[in-house]
């Protein structure tokens, strides 16, 4: 099977969809203000508690929406808040090639959108472990 492999890229890329789901919201609201006002238009995709503080201010702005990663993917967050983005249309959005062919009928094929921006922060371990009180 022949693989195609593209070295083009873009300058720019326009940004209409960011995937977003971040730990530590501090300064989120600002954030997704300055990027709604770069980029109208803009989708932000978002997980559950992530997706709770945007819903709010992101409702208020005429120039971005807000859809929760469960509704895009159809698959329900496990109990706790976890694996909420450990799906296939999610790896599709994000390692997607732009000017790959097949890798743009794939995400054809299920619906999918790319990724052109992705905003995270891990999971604050060692806080959450030091904790009074936590166990394994």
């Amino acid at each position: 099977m022949a693989i195609e492999r593209v070295a083009k890229t873009d300058d720019h890329v326009p940004l209409r969809r960011v995937l977003i789901s971040v730990s530590d919201k501090a300064n989120l609201e600002w954030f997704v203000h300055a990027v709604a006002e770069q980029a109208p238009g803009v989708t932000f995709y978002s997980t559950g508690g992530t997706y709770a503080a945007l819903e709010s201010f992101v409702q208020s702005l005429q120039t971005a929406s807000l859809v929760a990663v469960s509704d895009y993917t159809g698959q329900p967050e496990m109990r706790g808040g976890l694996v909420k983005t450990l799906d296939y249309r999610i790896y599709l959005g994000l390692l997607s090639e732009r000017y790959n062919a097949d890798h743009q009928a794939d995400l054809q094929r299920l619906n999918g959108v790319a990724f052109d921006m992705t905003v995270v922060n891990l999971y604050p371990f060692e806080r959450v472990a030091g904790a009074a009180g936590a166990d394994l």
